[in-house]
């Protein structure tokens, strides 16, 4: 159901009953939904969030269980690989695609958990982030600071994910990566996020463990191995 709703935006369309939805709820009304960078008006959002939201310079597209992109305003289907709305749009959606087309029941659940999910993922593909990719947790109507918390104590939030060069080949190891093997990284922290399981991503200070010493870390390089074979790559064994 996720994959078909149509938010609408639009002040003159509100009232308005669009047959392009399974969804028969009724839509929120307005509210700012605050993140850690800035705040954004949503004029109406689906109440249960249930989304994967690519962030670009010609707005918000909600990503689908067929592997497109659909403008939350307009409805307008884009093909990520032909668009030039985000430097990384199209490498990152490929990788999405990937995992729903791998045929490994690990990863498309991992997608499909997120899109059917009531927490919003966010990813921001306004710009390309230096060489390396984050998932930070927080999101929609949850401040980075309070996801942390919740994080903390178990409780499963949203994310803005921050993807690095992917036209770049290698790691910093100097391992080859692909768009898939970095989207399959990277899309563990977001699950796990989602699901309330990095309580062990963090220290008994309160703050995240870094490197190789990091349980959420060597989920995540586990997480690429089926990917990395898949690419005829070597495998990562440690961050």
């Amino acid at each position: 159901m996720g994959c078909v709703k149509l938010h609408i935006l639009d002040e003159q369309y509100k009232r308005t009953e669009l047959k392009v939805s399974y969804s028969t709820k009724e839509l929120t009304p307005i509210f700012f939904v605050l993140n850690e960078r800035r705040w954004i008006l949503i004029k109406h959002i689906d109440p249960d969030g249930r989304d994967i939201i690519f962030i670009t310079k010609a707005g918000r597209y909600q990503y689908t269980l067929q592997g497109t992109l659909m403008h939350t305003k307009t409805g307008a289907i884009v093909d990520p690989s032909k668009s030039t709305i985000g430097g990384n749009l199209g490498r990152i959606v490929d990788g999405y695609n990937k995992m729903l087309n791998s045929g490994d029941k690990n990863y498309i659940h991992q997608v499909t958990t997120l899109i059917n999910s009531e927490n919003v993922h966010e990813i921001d593909a306004t710009r390309i982030y230096g060489d390396n990719s984050a998932i930070l947790p927080g999101s929609g109507l949850t401040t980075i600071d309070d996801a942390n918390i919740k994080a903390r104590k178990g409780e499963g939030v949203g994310t803005r994910a921050e993807y690095g060069n992917l036209s770049n080949g290698k790691l910093s190891s100097g391992l080859g990566k692909t768009n898939f093997t970095t989207v399959a990284h990277e899309v563990q922290h977001q699950f796990d996020f989602d699901q309330g399981n990095m309580k062990d991503r963090y220290d008994k200070n309160g703050k995240p463990i870094k490197g190789n010493d990091s349980p959420a870390e060597q989920r995540a390089i586990k997480n690429e191995d089926f990917a990395r074979e898949q690419e005829e790559l070597e495998r990562r064994l440690k961050y």
